[in-house]
C-alpha cells in the first residue's frame, strides 16, 4: 500500500452474541448498509458474516482515530469484500472526518474460528474511498 500509516484496529467479536441480536429483527438494519445485509444472507451462515463485518467496521473505526458525538453512524462504513481481505468504503461525515485526519484508504482482514470473528484494519493516507449515499 502506498501512502503513510495513520492508525491499526483491531477487534473481536463473539458469534453467539451477533446470533442473539439477529433475533430482535432491528440488528442488521441498524448497523449494516443495503450490501452488506444482503451479502450476509448469501449462505448458510449469517451471524458468522454479520460477526465478520461487524469486527471489521469496529476495527475500522478504531484505525480512523476519529473523537465522534453520541452513537457511531456504522452504516456510513460499508465492509466491501466478501473474502475477508480488502477495502473499508466510508461516506458522509465518517469520509470527511476521515479526510480532516488525512486518511484516504481503509484496508482490512477478518476471519472467524466458529466462535469467535476477529478483523484489523490499517488506516492509510490516499485518496478517499467512498460509497454512493
Amino acid at each position: 500500500m502506498d501512502g503513510v500509516l495513520r492508525g491499526v484496529g483491531v477487534d473481536i467479536v463473539e458469534v453467539a452474541r451477533i446470533e442473539r441480536l439477529l433475533s430482535r429483527g432491528r440488528f442488521a438494519g441498524r448497523w449494516f448498509t443495503v450490501a452488506e445485509v444482503t451479502c450476509c444472507g448469501l449462505d448458510g451462515s449469517p451471524a458468522v458474516r454479520f460477526a465478520r463485518l461487524l469486527a471489521t467496521k469496529e476495527a475500522a473505526w478504531k484505525a480512523l482515530g476519529v473523537a465522534w458525538q453520541g452513537g457511531v453512524p456504522w452504516a456510513m462504513l460499508e465492509v466491501g469484500f466478501g473474502d475477508g481481505v480488502g477495502p473499508v468504503l466510508l461516506r458522509g461525515q465518517v469520509a470527511e472526518a476521515a479526510s480532516s485526519r488525512g486518511v484516504g484508504v481503509i484496508e482490512a482482514a477478518s476471519g472467524c474460528d466458529g466462535h469467535l470473528a476477529y478483523a484489523v484494519a490499517f488506516a492509510w493516507t490516499g485518496d478517499l474511498q467512498v460509497t454512493a449515499e
